[in-house]
């Protein structure tokens, strides 16, 4: 199945892109699209902090989300950096 990825802050000038599909099996979760694009972009630092440590913050569809929840094709997932402010 084929889901749009968009990149933001980072994780976009880590890898180059704001914006592209990735290929998943049937069966894919979120936390499978960033093993795809770990992968794809070795690189990439940004990508290799685990979530659960500070690591990137997800969405799909516009909503937050978990790394164990499962995608379907054409959803649009979104991996930002971790934020604060103040």
């Amino acid at each position: 199945m084929r889901v749009i990825v968009r990149l933001f802050s980072i994780v976009r000038e880590s890898c180059g892109t704001e914006r592209l599909e990735l290929e998943l099996k049937p069966d894919a979760t979120l936390g499978d699209a960033v093993e795809a694009l770990r992968a794809r972009f070795p690189e990439a630092e940004v990508l290799s902090t685990p979530m659960a440590e500070g690591g990137l913050l997800l969405a799909l569809n516009r909503r937050h989300a978990r790394p164990d929840e499962p995608v379907a094709e054409g959803d649009e997932i979104a991996l930002f950096p971790p934020v604060s402010g103040g």
